[in-house]
């Protein structure tokens, strides 16, 4: 299973996967890209954030 992330800031996943790779301590490039279809759309809107407690 995935580990739940979320918390009261809201981060671009560009700016949350650096951060996830250097507190396992690696280096890792990030290359930002857009899907394709209704998760594409939808992440950029805020579609995929969490709601409720």
């Amino acid at each position: 299973m995935a580990a739940e992330i979320a918390g009261p800031g809201q981060l671009d996943m560009v700016d949350m996967a650096p951060r996830i790779a250097r507190a396992r301590g690696r280096r890792r490039l990030v290359v930002p890209v857009t899907l394709p279809g209704k998760v594409g759309k939808a992440m950029p809107m805020s579609g995929l954030l969490p709601r409720g407690e």
